[in-house]
């Protein structure tokens, strides 16, 4: 006579098991790419020493240390070009009262574009985003920044 195992604990048995071999897969994966990071974070101090060099020697001086750096976008790059500026104009023009808090464009361009993104695109990247987006069109003179009413959401309208 066997005994027979119960289905939870044949459960668990399988839970720890596809688990444990998850985890050998991540730190031999981690392995390859912590080398890899470490060669490329190597090339690039060693190009931005010899950058750092080559501009001590030009004429008109520049110091390295005053160039701010220049982030690379990784927010919603899943989005066609000029498809992020436009969603968020659509919004305001839009809206009812002709501006939008940063909320609402926020909720409406997620809306919009979530059938074209990938699930790579975490909620605070396309806060960034967004954000990031209405910054540079209130520099720019599209857009125009609304006094914040306490305990509300920074609002935006068309500039006229």
């Amino acid at each position: 006579m066997t005994n027979r195992i119960p289905p939870s604990l044949k459960w668990l048995v399988d839970k720890r098991s596809r688990a444990h071999g998850e985890l050998i897969k991540i730190e031999k994966e981690r392995d390859v790419y912590l080398s890899w990071i470490t060669r490329q974070l190597e090339k690039l101090k060693a190009d931005l020493e010899a950058i750092d060099r080559t501009l001590s020697l030009h004429e008109i001086r520049v110091r390295p240390q005053f160039i701010p750096p220049c982030r690379s976008t990784i927010n919603c790059e899943q989005l066609k070009h000029g498809e992020l500026t436009k969603f968020i104009l659509e919004c305001i023009k839009k809206s009812k009262k002709r501006s939008a808090t940063s909320k609402e464009i926020l909720l409406y361009v997620s809306a919009k574009a979530s059938l074209n993104l990938d699930k790579s695109i975490t909620p605070q990247s396309m806060k960034d985003s967004v954000r990031f987006r209405i910054k540079n069109l209130c520099a720019k003179g599209r857009l125009e920044r609304l006094p914040k009413v306490k305990g509300s959401y920074r609002s935006y309208k068309l500039k006229v």
